[in-house]
């Protein structure tokens, strides 16, 4: 039986999926049609792109919101540690004139001519 070959010339419209726009100059086939490629809509593209920068700019949004509230926290810490540092100021002050005080009532005793064991065992 002879093979029969036949030829068939097939014309096409491409329109984007996405967003409806004709894409025909985006579309190539291999020379003998058995292969067809298309290439991204370049409005998609450039949508894509944006909303890339659009999530891209909330992601850095939101790291700055939380570096800020860190940023805070730490503030916060270092206030209430300042505070403890104070009081603890505060209180080497106090602890410094009670030993002053008592240095005195032991050279006061010391100049009454109290004795040193009586002296030792009132301050110890």
């Amino acid at each position: 039986m002879p093979m029969v070959q036949a030829y068939v010339e097939v014309e096409f419209e491409a329109y984007c999926a996405q967003c409806g726009d004709g894409i025909c100059h985006l579309v190539d086939s291999t020379h003998s049609g058995e292969n067809i490629r298309i290439t991204p809509c370049e409005n998609c593209i450039e949508g894509a792109t944006e909303e890339g920068r659009e999530e891209a700019e909330r992601e850095k949004d939101s790291e700055i919101e939380d570096l800020n509230d860190d940023i805070y926290d730490l503030k916060l810490t270092i206030d209430e540690k300042n505070e403890e540092i104070s009081d603890l100021e505060d209180s080497v002050t106090d602890l410094k004139a009670k030993v002053a005080e008592l240095e005195k009532e032991v050279e006061q005793a010391r100049e009454e001519g109290w004795s040193e064991g009586y002296i030792e065992g009132v301050g110890g």
